[in-house]
């Protein structure tokens, strides 16, 4: 009677391996095939589901699968680059700042034409003075391009 007992002990557990392992594969596959968009749309990041998914096996599974999947696939795909680099106003303050393509940029505001220039000139510290174009980014640098058209 006991080796029946052990027998089947040992099938479950090779069952459920066999299972948790299959299990966790397509829930990684499925983290990994989302679009980053997705991820961004949802407040989260592709990296840390596949972190959490590929690191931790059946569990991580388990935990994408309850925690964060629904509301991942439901959420609407941000773009990378929804703007160019360049000054715009920020949605949270209202003035002027450094948007990167990705972030916004703790900063100061552009030089205001006609403004009386600082003891570095119109572009602060580290930058070009004496230009009429639009300032680059904070801590000074070129300019970002213009788009000609």
């Amino acid at each position: 009677m006991g080796g029946v007992f052990i027998v089947l002990w040992f099938l479950f557990l090779f069952v459920f391996g066999v299972g948790g392992t299959i299990f966790w594969i397509v829930k990684l596959v499925e983290v990994l095939k989302i679009p980053d968009a997705q991820y961004r749309g949802a407040g989260t990041e592709k990296l840390t589901w596949g972190l959490v998914v590929g690191l931790l096996g059946w569990l991580g599974g388990l935990i994408w699968q309850f925690a964060k999947r629904s509301e991942v696939l439901a959420a609407t795909p941000i773009p990378t680059y929804w703007a160019p680099p360049g000054w715009y106003p920020d949605p949270r303050t209202g003035q002027m700042t450094w948007f990167d393509g990705f972030r916004w940029v703790p900063g100061r505001v552009p030089p205001v034409p006609g403004a009386a220039p600082g003891p570095w000139g119109a572009w602060g510290p580290g930058g070009p003075s004496g230009s009429a174009s639009v300032p680059g980014p904070p801590g000074g640098g070129a300019p970002p391009a213009s788009s000609g058209g």
